[in-house]
């Protein structure tokens, strides 16, 4: 008994080392050990139709007053124009096809430039998309106040001289303002100084453009005048209100050596001499009146 007893515990433990090798055991887990989630990896998603496009996501802020263009996508084949309008914009916007059979149109066609109305209020607007008198998709513009100009040159210069050099009593100067963010519609603007004979008018594209537009691509007001000859060596503030009154740009004008015309010259030569030909001129017409009513009879 005993004997068949340890030949059956025998063929047990040959068997159990016999499967032990083919159980894959479970692995240890350490106790801060976090599951991680799979997830199936996702296909593109199917088009949810037509959208428009602006400003990358549409989240960014449009000025009052700015440009700036329309897109839009995923358009069903065979359409061809969709036109863009809201109360924000100047007026609608047309966009067309980006070739034949595209499903969005080109962003750099002239027609898909808006503007937004420089009198609208700032908030949030709807731009609506319609085609042929049907809605094809809408979206929201966020309009923001005009922002603060950005001046770079400001100030006066002589021919002989560059802008912010001295300059001399007397002399007959240019006026320069460059603003990277004027305001739209206004085109002329008003330099004060004491230094100036009189205020100046300083125009958008004025005749004394130096012709360096290029140079920072800012917006130039320019104009001329003449500097009082009677100023004594200094710096004199110059100043120029902007959009709209709004804003006043500061800046200085340096003064040093002679005057180039100086008054006390005209004073004491110019005015006599300007006396002694309107008095010889009358005396000339007087003499001709007398000798034509003593004539011969």
């Amino acid at each position: 008994m005993v004997h068949r007893f340890h030949r059956i515990a025998g063929i047990a433990v040959l068997t159990a080392v016999a499967v032990l090798p083919l159980v894959d055991p479970a692995p240890a887990v350490a106790a801060d050990a976090v599951p991680v989630a799979r997830t199936a990896v996702a296909g593109p998603s199917p088009s949810s139709g037509p959208r428009l496009v602006f400003r990358g996501d549409g989240q960014q802020p449009v000025e009052q007053g700015d440009e700036f263009r329309i897109t839009v996508l995923d358009m069903p084949a065979g359409w061809d124009e969709v036109s863009v309008a809201s109360a924000a914009l100047v007026e609608p916007v047309r966009l067309v096809p980006r070739a034949e059979g595209a499903t969005d149109s080109d962003p750099d066609r002239y027609q898909a430039g808006a503007t937004v109305r420089m009198d609208v209020d700032p908030g949030t607007y709807s731009l609506v998309a319609t085609s042929h008198g049907r809605v094809v998709t809408s979206a929201e513009l966020k309009v923001s106040p005009y922002g603060p100009a950005r001046i770079g040159r400001f100030g006066v210069w002589q021919e002989t001289t560059v802008l912010g050099d001295p300059v001399r009593p007397g002399s007959r100067v240019n006026v320069l303002l460059g603003d990277a963010h004027p305001l739209p519609g206004e085109d002329v603007l008003v330099a004060k100084s004491p230094a100036f004979t009189r205020d100046v008018k300083i125009r958008r594209d004025g005749p004394e453009d130096p012709a360096c537009k290029c140079d920072d691509g800012s917006t130039l007001f320019t104009g001329h005048t003449t500097l009082r000859d009677d100023l004594p060596v200094g710096t004199y503030p110059l100043t120029v209100a902007s959009h709209d009154g709004r804003e006043t740009h500061t800046t200085r004008i340096t003064v040093a050596g002679e005057p180039v015309t100086p008054s006390r010259s005209w004073a004491l030569w110019g005015v006599p001499a300007v006396l002694a030909v309107l008095c010889g001129a009358g005396i000339a017409l007087r003499l001709r009146l007398r000798r034509k009513n003593t004539g011969p009879a």
